[in-house]
């Protein structure tokens, strides 16, 4: 969506929970999926190869790759596989963003299959209480005011407190990324990542299994 240049809501949900939303175009979109399939199988088989040839050290005749070297070779090709941007996942994760343009949200599975967009979130009167997250790992909150933001933020808010395990992207076209998600375990509140940072994916995925209920 940021580089299309224009806003829109993304959820991400079970498809259980995909029949909750007023779907205005329901489909069954299954490219970016695919795309991300393939990529990562491409990404297994670089892997494995490069780890053959990490723990051999290249060959019979040469020496085992030392820590140090070994190292190095692991973050030269953890750069190239983030420098990668094959021709089909760039044109699929396209495609699906610029559905996101119209009017109400565009839907995924956690599998990535598109559901639908255009979808419409239940109406709620006040919105829901929220935790602002600083980094990836969120064992820092802060109770967050949400009626700041505009009615996209609110509603989309909303529908992640409602449904425990959803995770809803908010973008407008002149401020940052937001994602809102209410985990599924230890009665955890409402948390709210904004902005949102690519540099996260260096850093590993965020631990939320080990977070703990806010007090109060």
């Amino acid at each position: 969506m940021t580089e299309l240049g224009h806003g829109g809501t993304l959820v991400v949900c079970s498809p259980d929970v995909a029949p909750v939303l007023d779907i205005k175009y329901a489909t069954r979109f299954d490219d970016l999926r695919e795309a991300f399939v393939a990529d990562a199988k491409q990404d297994q088989e670089q892997r494995a190869t490069e780890s053959a040839a990490l723990q051999s050290g290249g060959d019979d005749s040469r020496p085992a790759a030392s820590d140090a070297e070994r190292a190095r070779l692991w973050a030269l090709a953890w750069n190239a596989r983030f420098r990668r941007n094959p021709d089909r996942l760039r044109d699929a994760a396209t495609a699906v963003g610029d559905l996101a343009s119209t009017d109400g949200a565009l839907v995924l599975a956690s599998d990535l299959m598109v559901l639908g967009f255009g979808a419409m979130f239940p109406s709620r009167e006040a919105p829901p209480t929220a935790y602002l997250v600083d980094g990836a790992d969120a064992t820092v909150r802060h109770l967050h005011d949400l009626t700041q933001y505009g009615a996209r933020h609110r509603s989309a808010a909303a529908f992640a407190d409602d449904n425990p395990g959803t995770i809803a992207f908010v973008l407008s076209e002149d401020g940052p990324l937001s994602c809102f998600l209410r985990p599924v375990f230890n009665d955890l509140p409402l948390l709210l990542w904004r902005p949102v940072s690519l540099s996260w994916l260096f850093r590993g995925p965020p631990s939320i299994l080990h977070l703990e209920p806010v007090a109060g």
